[in-house]
């Protein structure tokens, strides 16, 4: 399945999750990247520095699920390592669909 286009009014769809999140990184919460650095909600506030590199926190707003839905229950604020893990399971899981496809190997729910 291709990536699905954003919404014409994403700037505001990603303004309200990261409101909602309170300018926080939601790993821990609707979906988590299985890191040890944290034990429960990640602890990264946009705007503020990491501590090994002193970089300042950037918070993406990702699709917990693909496809077109950009529902806020959908969406979710994170940083940049936990979106680098996400990132890496959405195109393993990306190309296991394409393998399945040029296979023959459907899934039926």
């Amino acid at each position: 399945m291709p990536r699905a286009r954003r919404p014409n009014d994403w700037p505001q769809r990603e303004r309200k999750i990261l409101l909602r999140a309170d300018f926080r990184c939601e790993c821990g919460t609707f979906w988590d990247c299985g890191s040890n650095r944290h034990h429960r909600r990640c602890p990264n506030i946009k705007g503020q520095r990491y501590p090994e590199n002193k970089r300042r926190i950037g918070l993406r707003v990702v699709q917990v699920r693909r496809g077109h839905d950009w529902r806020p229950d959908n969406l979710i604020a994170l940083c940049l390592p936990c979106y680098v893990v996400w990132a890496k399971e959405e195109e393993a899981e990306i190309n296991a669909e394409e393998e399945r496809t040029q296979h023959g190997l459907f899934e039926f729910d």
